[in-house]
């Protein structure tokens, strides 16, 4: 965030890139694409470096929107695209250039992850981070936790139902730990999740 606050805001970026998509021998077509300009009023170096953007001499000007980000930023936004009215083009507004940017309580995003945390935890850390180290023995990890059988099993925990083979192989990335997994015997029923519990 401070990032994207201190810096990111700040540094205006200009992309080129040269497709061929004309027929050979046809004269090139400069194309500027201009999108998400976030506009205040007070932004006035981004009003320059967008009025600069003339000195390309673009054939086609296109504004994909959300041009503004305050409801008195419109002035600002002609400003810095007065120089490139003059040339074809064509616009489509974003969601910024309809609604005013609100004060938002930082409070309500905490609270919209709970329900989400609530459900990773069912879901995910209880079966496969508690149930596979239960214990059935009392030595080390690698020796008391277990894995879930099935393909299906490790896609749907992001690798979690490893465990075991985790504690064995901790060098490993969860996609490298695929090769452990290990069919589901065919008894009971292929989704229904099953542990491999071994005793050692």
């Amino acid at each position: 965030m401070a990032y994207a606050a201190g810096y990111e805001r700040r540094h205006y970026t200009l992309r080129e890139a040269t497709l061929p998509v004309l027929e050979e021998g046809a004269r090139p077509v400069r194309v500027l694409h201009v999108s998400d300009l976030h506009m205040t009023p007070g932004q006035t170096a981004k009003q320059r470096w967008v009025a600069d953007l003339a000195r390309l001499e673009p054939d086609l000007v296109v504004n994909t929107g959300d041009n503004l980000a305050h409801q008195r930023a419109v002035p600002a936004v002609m400003s810095a695209l007065a120089p490139l009215l003059d040339r074809p083009g064509l616009f489509v507004f974003g969601s910024n250039d309809y609604f005013a940017p609100t004060p938002k309580n930082p409070a309500r995003y905490l609270l919209g992850m709970v329900p989400a945390l609530v459900l990773v935890s069912l879901l995910l850390w209880y079966p496969f981070a508690i149930k596979t180290h239960e214990g059935w023995s009392l030595g080390r990890p690698e020796t008391r936790s277990h894995d879930y059988y099935g393909r299906f099993m490790y896609w749907f925990s992001a690798g979690l139902s490893l465990h075991r083979a985790h504690h064995l192989h901790p060098e490993l990335t969860w996609l490298e730990l695929r090769a452990h997994v290990q069919p589901a015997p065919s008894e009971g029923g292929r989704w229904l999740p099953r542990r491999r519990m071994e005793v050692t």
